[in-house]
C-alpha cells in the first residue's frame, strides 16, 4: 500500500508537472497513482484533470478539495478509516493505526506517514484531525454519494454493515446478477430477497456446491418460495449445484452484473463478521464468461 511520504503541496507541484506534459518522477507519483489521480507519472486521469482544473486554471477552492475528496474515497486506507470509525467517539491517532494494520493495510506504514495521511484527510474534510493532540473524528459516512466503495472491509466490529453492503453489492447489479460461492449458504437467498428489483434485473443465476447445510428441505423449500415470488416480480432465479471438479479452478466468489463485478466473501463469512473484504474488479467480461462456462455444467436443485 501506498502511503503518503511528502506534503501535499509537494504532491501538488506533481500533479502540475503532469498536467503540463513534463515528465515526473516515478518514485513521486506513486502515491498519486494509488489515489487514482495520475495513471503513470505522467498522465492524469479524468479525477486528475478535474484537480488540474479547480486548482491551476480556475482556481476554485472548493472545487479543489471535492476533487481530492472524490480520490480519496476510493483509497483503500481512507475507506477502512470511515467504514469502522465513523460515528465513533473518542478516536485517536493510536486508533487508525490500529484499525489499517487490522484489515491489512499496515505494511510500510509509519507513524509519520499516518501523521501525513491525516493531516490530508483533514484538508479534503474527509476527517477533523487536531495535530497537537493526535485526536479526529470522521466527518463523512462510508456512503453519501450513492456509490459503492471499491474496497469494503468486513470485520466482527460492524455485523450490520457487513450484512449491509452484502446488499449493496448485490442491489448495483444491473440486467442480472450471477453469484458463484461455492460455499454459498440459503441466508445468501434472504439477501437476495430484500434487493431484487425487476425494473433493473430480469435474472439471478447463484452457483455453489452442494453441502449438507445448503441442501436440506428447509433450504430447498426456502428457494422454491423465494423463485415463485421473484417470478412475479418477473426475475426468473435459478441455483445450480456444480461439481467440485469442475470450479477446482475458481478459488474465489463473485457477484457479477451486466456491468459489474464484486469478488466478495463467501455468506457465511460475512453474516459471521470473520476478517475479509469485498473488492471491485473490472473485469465482468471475463468473468460473466467463466461464469457461463461453469453454469453450463451444473444442475438446478432439487
Amino acid at each position: 500500500m501506498a502511503y503518503p511520504v511528502n506534503t501535499w503541496e509537494q504532491y501538488e507541484v506533481v500533479l502540475r508537472a503532469a498536467g503540463e506534459r513534463r515528465l515526473t518522477s516515478a518514485e513521486d507519483a506513486e502515491f498519486l497513482i494509488a489515489l487514482g489521480l495520475l495513471t503513470d507519472a505522467a498522465t492524469l486521469t479524468p479525477t486528475g484533470q478535474a484537480y488540474f482544473d479547480a486548482a491551476f486554471i480556475d482556481r476554485d477552492e472548493r472545487s479543489v478539495v471535492l476533487a481530492i475528496q472524490t480520490a480519496l474515497r476510493e483509497y483503500a486506507p481512507t475507506q477502512a478509516i470511515l467504514q469502522r470509525l465513523y460515528g465513533v467517539p473518542h478516536v485517536d491517532k493510536s486508533i487508525v493505526d490500529s484499525v489499517l494494520r487490522n484489515v491489512g493495510l499496515g505494511a510500510d506504514l509509519t507513524d509519520r506517514k499516518l501523521g501525513t495521511l491525516l493531516t490530508l484527510l483533514d484538508r479534503a474534510e474527509v476527517i477533523r484531525y487536531v495535530r497537537s493532540k493526535g485526536e479526529l473524528s470522521v466527518l463523512l459516512p462510508p456512503m453519501d454519494n450513492g456509490q459503492v466503495p471499491s474496497t469494503i472491509f468486513v470485520s466482527r466490529e460492524t455485523p450490520f454493515s457487513n450484512v449491509m453492503w452484502l446488499g449493496r453489492v448485490l442491489k448495483q447489479c444491473e440486467g442480472h446478477i450471477f453469484w458463484i460461492d461455492k460455499h454459498f449458504q440459503p441466508a445468501g437467498l434472504e439477501a437476495l430477497a430484500d434487493i431484487a428489483d425487476g425494473n433493473r434485473i430480469s435474472e439471478i443465476r447463484v452457483l455453489s456446491l452442494k453441502l449438507p447445510d445448503n441442501s436440506t428441505p428447509k433450504a430447498m423449500k426456502a428457494y422454491r418460495s423465494l423463485k415463485t415470488e421473484l417470478a412475479n416480480r418477473g426475475i426468473t432465479l435459478e441455483w445450480r449445484f456444480v461439481d467440485s471438479s469442475v470450479v477446482r479452478d475458481s478459488h474465489d466468489r463473485w457477484v457479477i452484473g451486466a456491468n459489474s463485478a464484486y469478488n466478495v466473501p463467501d455468506v457465511g463469512t460475512v453474516m459471521s463478521g470473520n476478517k475479509s473484504e469485498m473488492a471491485k474488479s473490472d473485469s465482468s467480461a471475463r468473468l460473466k464468461a467463466d461464469f457461463e462456462t461453469y453454469w453450463a455444467q451444473g444442475q438446478e436443485v432439487s
